[in-house]
């Protein structure tokens, strides 16, 4: 899968920053003329200069804004999810050059400035947009065997407040939303309390929704909680924890 052609104008503003302000330049004040019924073109005239600006500034941002535009299209057209992960992995491996090209690249003048601005912004926007969507991708194709599992002695109910409580104190980054949170624990995690079966953590995403409402909150888990991690906070006072 070849992505490059989406990030053509990224890259053209990026490492040819010259020879597209020349063509856009030439186009700007070709079309002004002819506008004008081919007058001559006082360069210095403020108001004109002015227009170029305005000019540069919106094709530089249209570029950067339809880039974009055209890569959520194109992903939105995939329905196989090998397709998808492959097509995430290329645009995440694209814009991580596209950013490097752009830090090197001078700030003489506020158009440049504004390219990498542009730059950031889309990277950063790319990444909000797919990071959860591989990472939950990724999980959905991976089919663990329970025995992979990791098996928690608490129950269902429990693990799910234990997780969110560990989101909420920024120890699981904010930036994992609570849908691809649930995701992961639903592939990953088992419950097994008292021995007792193994419980799946299955349908955990809509016990979160509640749970962020407050529609639906467990007083016991919560203090049963309370009780694991004092204990659990004993045993890292009393134990000497050495990092090499």
């Amino acid at each position: 899968m070849d992505n490059r052609n989406i990030f053509k104008g990224c890259f053209g503003l990026i490492k040819s920053y010259d020879s597209v302000f020349e063509f856009e330049n030439d186009n700007f004040y070709g079309a002004y003329s002819a506008q004008n019924e081919n007058r001559e073109i006082n360069l210095n005239d403020p108001a004109i200069k002015e227009k170029w600006e305005a000019h540069l500034r919106s094709y530089i941002k249209e570029v950067f804004t339809s880039t974009y535009e055209h890569l959520i299209t194109a992903f939105g057209n995939l329905t196989v999810s090998n397709k998808k992960i492959e097509f995430i992995e290329e645009a995440f491996e694209i814009i991580g050059e596209l950013q490097d090209l752009s830090e090197e690249q001078s700030d003489e003048d506020e158009f440049r400035i504004l390219v990498k601005s542009q730059m950031s912004s889309i990277y950063t926007q790319i990444h909000k947009k797919f990071d959860d969507e591989l990472l939950i991708l990724k999980q959905l194709k991976r089919n663990p065997k329970d025995s992979e599992k990791l098996q928690f002695n608490i129950s269902r109910t429990e693990l799910t407040h234990l997780l969110l409580k560990l989101k909420d104190g920024d120890i699981i980054s904010k930036d994992i939303s609570d849908y691809a949170l649930a995701v992961f624990s639903e592939n990953n995690f088992l419950c097994v309390r008292d021995n007792t079966p193994r419980v799946p953590m299955k349908g955990i995403q809509k016990y979160i929704a509640k749970i962020r409402s407050g529609e639906q909150l467990s007083d016991t888990a919560t203090e049963t909680l309370e009780e694991r991690i004092k204990s659990l906070l004993a045993i890292v006072r009393n134990t000497d924890i050495n990092i090499k």
